[in-house]
């Protein structure tokens, strides 16, 4: 069964009992959430993978579903209309444009809105209709609004959830629980390090430099 917010607040109160609000809670505990999902894509290298098509003389597409262009690791552009996953096909590679406006030749993308992107294939829009667009990126988490929602994470990440949130209620406010914070933070840590160790031990069978999990930091 999938872990509550409700779970997540409930456990805290239990632990260390406080005056906040559900609602600033959840707020607390939406800041904690998106950086931990967004290093637990990192440490596992859990991407997504979309496929999408370009539209001869269109320059703006759509992101796909759960996707900012920051969380894009990669983009991929068939050199023909035919590639599918048993094909062969040569990919040509997406550079990030960023804020240059030295595009060069080949292909680049950036950001055009929230949900949307510009490609541009040698200075212009693409010329030719139902190339593979391949995009390579992170999800990113729902925010959270009710205690009814459930978390998009794995419940063996629930206690580094439950620790962060009573570190950080216990550091507010105008005299903070030092004492009950740094304790929080200590075991924060400690279950990051098992988690760590898990990740290694699942998708690695025998780790070495090449293959171990990224390094937390």
């Amino acid at each position: 069964m999938a872990t509550t917010v409700q779970n997540i607040i409930d456990w805290v109160d239990r632990k260390y009992p406080n005056q906040e609000t559900d609602a600033n809670m959840i707020d607390d505990l939406n800041v904690i959430y998106r950086e931990l999902f967004n290093e637990i894509q990192y440490l596992t290298d859990s991407y997504i993978i979309y496929e999408g098509l370009t539209i001869s003389g269109q320059i703006t597409y759509s992101l796909p579903t759960r996707s900012k262009i920051y969380g894009i690791q990669k983009m991929l552009i068939s050199e023909d209309t035919t590639a599918n996953v048993t094909t062969s096909t040569v990919w040509n590679e997406a550079n990030y444009a960023g804020l240059s406006s030295d595009l060069g030749s080949g292909y680049y993308y950036g950001r055009v809105a929230e949900d949307t992107f510009a490609l541009v294939y040698n200075g212009g829009a693409p010329t030719t209709s139902n190339l593979v667009i391949k995009i390579f990126y992170y999800k990113i988490p729902e925010t959270l609004s009710a205690v009814t929602d459930e978390l998009d994470l794995d419940d063996r990440y629930a206690n580094l959830l439950r620790y962060r949130l009573v570190n950080s209620i216990a550091s507010q406010g105008a005299n903070p629980d030092t004492e009950i914070a740094d304790y929080y933070e200590v075991k924060y840590q400690e279950e990051m390090e098992r988690c760590i160790g898990d990740l290694n031990n699942r998708f690695n069978n025998a780790p070495n430099e090449d293959t171990q999990v990224k390094e937390w930091f």
